[in-house]
């Protein structure tokens, strides 16, 4: 089983860091709700401490990222919720358009480049899911014997 970037070591291994990535999910999905409290707040921050010490004690790299969201409590109270400023989302798309191939085409080509990546994923994804319905495997079963065998 390969480890997924950040990752310095096996020990972050999917059933150890189950219960931080839901940790992590949580305080970000705090963190984004269009009306929050300084008690919320408190909460996500304190969910994202507790996940960040764990990651740190299984040598996983942090990024500063990591170390921004510490000081996210004080930020929503003084800037409001983080639905008003927060622009993560946007960038990780950003991100996710730089990184496709393009095949140096321009001038409208690049669209069709992109509808054509799209649909090959979108396909693929149906290729698994009809192939785990045909056989009658429950996806969660699927992962369980991908990552745990």
């Amino acid at each position: 089983m390969g480890m997924g970037p950040g990752w310095t070591s096996p020990t972050c291994a999917i059933p150890v860091c189950h219960p931080n990535i839901l940790n992590i999910c949580m305080a970000i999905r705090i963190w984004m709700v269009q009306l929050i409290t300084p008690g919320e707040a408190q909460q996500a921050q304190e969910c994202h401490a507790h996940v960040c010490q764990q990651w740190a004690c299984m040598n996983c790299h942090l990024t500063p990222n990591f170390h921004l969201l510490m000081h996210a409590s004080i930020s929503l109270l003084h800037l409001g919720p983080a639905y008003a400023f927060w622009t993560y989302g946007h960038e990780c798309n950003n991100g996710w358009l730089t990184r496709m191939n393009t095949n140096n085409h321009t001038g409208g080509e690049l669209e069709a480049t992109m509808l054509r990546s799209w649909i090959k994923h979108t396909l693929l994804q149906d290729l698994v899911n009809y192939a785990l319905g045909a056989l009658n495997i429950n996806y969660d079963y699927f992962v369980t014997l991908l990552f745990y065998s």
